[in-house]
């Protein structure tokens, strides 16, 4: 995701509660309602895009780039994770990070041992 679709979508935001403003389809509170919704939304966007260029800066990978990175399905990496045969760091209570290089010795281990 890039700063070009967090300001689309803050745009389009923008323009729908405009309309709704202007042709008074909604009240107040809904339109406030509404508005604090939209604006929980952005956050949320804003922070996974920031977290996204923080991990790029710092070499980390979030679950995706990760099993991509590895060659391994998505489901195949989360067992992995249950098992605790990968290395990886909990960010939140719902997202896992990956050091690339921890993941380059993890194979290269494996690679020994086969």
């Amino acid at each position: 995701m890039n700063t070009d679709i967090i300001i689309s979508i803050i745009k389009k935001v923008r323009q729908e509660i405009l309309l709704k403003l202007i042709h008074h389809e909604s009240d107040i509170h809904t339109l406030l309602d509404e508005i604090n919704e939209n604006l929980r939304n952005m956050e949320n966007l804003l922070e996974r895009y920031v977290e996204h260029l923080s991990l790029k800066d710092r070499n980390l990978l979030n679950t995706e780039e990760a099993y991509q990175y590895l060659g391994i399905s998505r489901r195949y990496l989360f067992k992995l994770i249950s098992k605790k045969e990968i290395p990886y760091y909990k960010l939140n209570s719902r997202r896992n990070i990956f050091k690339r290089e921890d993941l380059d010795e993890w194979i290269n281990k494996l690679k020994k041992e086969n």
